[in-house]
């Protein structure tokens, strides 16, 4: 794998691999995983898939989205603590789009979730001096 440095230029990404590469490795990944010869916990692992996606989706109240459209994980913290974690979030949401796929965010350690709000800057146009935080809800607690 080539050494990866951030962009230097304003408003450049580095995407490894490249987005163009992702519905073909998508593609390719969907293959490899739809292998009946695989066995896990006795179930050959299309099963496996698809009661582990039955489960995911209901879970995220996305039930009724076409059967086999290709979900897409990313993982965080539950806090939604730096602009990283908001562009991997919008990238993987466009990617979704793009590929008729679902974006799906999976809680990738134990942290406990302090706030189910964003505190973002709002403004009226042509007023700077009316710049102040608000409190955006993107959940809520259970």
């Amino acid at each position: 794998m080539p050494e990866l440095r951030a962009p230097a230029g304003d408003g450049q990404v580095l995407a490894a691999p490249e987005f163009e590469a992702l519905g073909r490795l998508v593609d390719a990944n969907r293959l490899q995983l739809a292998r009946p010869d695989i066995i896990v916990g006795g179930l050959p692992l299309p099963e496996l898939r698809a009661l582990a996606r039955r489960e995911a989706l209901a879970a995220a109240g996305s039930g009724s989205r076409p059967p086999d459209a290709p979900l897409l994980l990313a993982g965080h913290q539950p806090e939604l603590s730096h602009p990283g974690v908001w562009v991997k979030n919008f990238a993987l949401a466009g990617l979704a789009r793009k590929l008729g796929g679902i974006a799906l965010n999976l809680i990738a350690d134990t942290d406990t979730l302090k706030s189910t709000a964003l505190r973002i800057p709002v403004f009226r146009a042509g007023e700077p001096t009316s710049t102040h935080l608000e409190s955006v809800p993107f959940d809520t607690f259970s």
